[in-house]
């Protein structure tokens, strides 16, 4: 079976392109050839199974006339993309599923064409995996076939090889007794305040430093921060509170895993979100995870009000303090499978034809 997987596969953050480059792993372990494409021509990877499409418009139309995967998965977040890969799928009878990792639109808010987009999908396609509970039933709500939705979260398990750190990083990591990690795939705002927290991290660490031997991770590549402005506010501020040497950038194109297993305490403060992939790591590691009350989260996670800092220096403070209890604790909750029922989505796809 030959397989081609639509969205982006760029070290080394971002949620969906972990997701996506470890279920290519996992595709191609289970004997499937697969093929990545990048619409948003945004991919920094050398993996040679990723082909950059500079140019979508020019590009779609060439894929379908030239298709040789049996099957095209979706994994980007737009709807004319989903509508283009759809429509190659029926024309040319291939299967299609699409994997909604979020879904933050509203349908009320759109225009006639993007409603048309969003009903011809969800008329057409042939599965739909939604990675919460929400999802789901914003899909079915929209009109979507109950029956082909299916509910699996956007957690793989990583591979068991690990990244080498660079140099100062191991520095910062041996200088603190604690380490506390966090990441984001941007520096965007949501209804005026910062999507992902890293303002609230910023004052946690201001916060409670002094009394805690700590450090501060913060994971973003140099290529998601799309707000040079709010950047520099953030590295004045964090100048200002006199902790340089305990809240570190890391813009390296590092594996989150690799930083995860020499992390203590995860942390994940947004205001919005999908299904955060590093959160489910994170527990998945044994981690004390804290998060955001903005979302569906994983059992185990620790759960704040959303942008409420005395809330969330509460809750880091009693993981702190208690940190072999909350350790402890993570060894009873279940981790999450997901591998065989994404390859069980692939299997039953032919299966109905048979």
């Amino acid at each position: 079976m030959k397989v081609a997987l639509i969205g982006s596969c760029s070290p080394p953050f971002g949620g969906i392109e972990v997701h996506i480059k470890r279920l290519a792993d996992m595709l191609e372990k289970s004997g499937m050839q697969v093929v990545i494409y990048d619409l948003e021509n945004i991919s920094e990877s050398d993996d040679i199974r990723v082909k950059k499409i500079a140019r979508a418009k020019l590009w779609t139309p060439w894929y379908f006339f030239t298709i040789n995967e049996d099957v095209i998965h979706v994994h980007t977040l737009s709807w004319k993309h989903r509508a283009a890969m759809t429509l190659i799928a029926r024309v040319r009878r291939k299967k299609i599923i699409l994997t909604f990792h979020s879904l933050r639109d509203e349908i009320e808010n759109m225009s006639q064409s993007e409603k048309a987009l969003v009903r011809y999908v969800l008329k057409n396609a042939d599965v739909f995996i939604a990675v919460s509970d929400k999802v789901a039933e914003k899909l079915e709500a929209w009109g979507c076939i109950k029956d082909r939705i299916r509910k699996i979260t956007g957690f793989l398990p990583p591979d068991l090889e690990e990244t080498e750190l660079p140099e100062n990083m191991l520095d910062f990591i041996a200088s603190h007794k604690l380490i506390i990690s966090a990441n984001g795939s941007n520096m965007n705002f949501y209804k005026g305040y910062d999507l992902y927290g890293l303002d609230m991290l910023v004052e946690l660490c201001g916060r409670i430093s002094n009394k805690y031997d700590l450090g501060f991770l913060y994971c973003i590549s140099r290529g998601y921060i799309n707000n040079q402005e709010y950047y520099e506010h953030i590295k004045g501020v964090i100048r200002e509170k006199g902790i340089e040497d305990r809240f570190m950038f890391v813009h390296e194109n590092l594996e989150f895993s690799s930083i995860l297993k020499r992390s203590d305490v995860f942390i994940r403060p947004t205001n919005t979100d999908g299904y955060a992939v590093s959160l489910a790591e994170a527990l998945y590691a044994g981690i004390p995870s804290i998060s955001s009350d903005a979302a569906e989260r994983p059992l185990g996670t620790i759960i704040f009000k959303t942008r409420d800092i005395e809330d969330l220096c509460k809750r880091t403070v009693d993981v702190i303090e208690n940190i072999e209890m909350h350790k402890k604790r993570l060894e009873y909750v279940e981790k999450e499978e997901n591998g065989e029922r994404l390859l069980k989505v692939y299997s039953d796809l032919f299966a109905e034809e048979g």
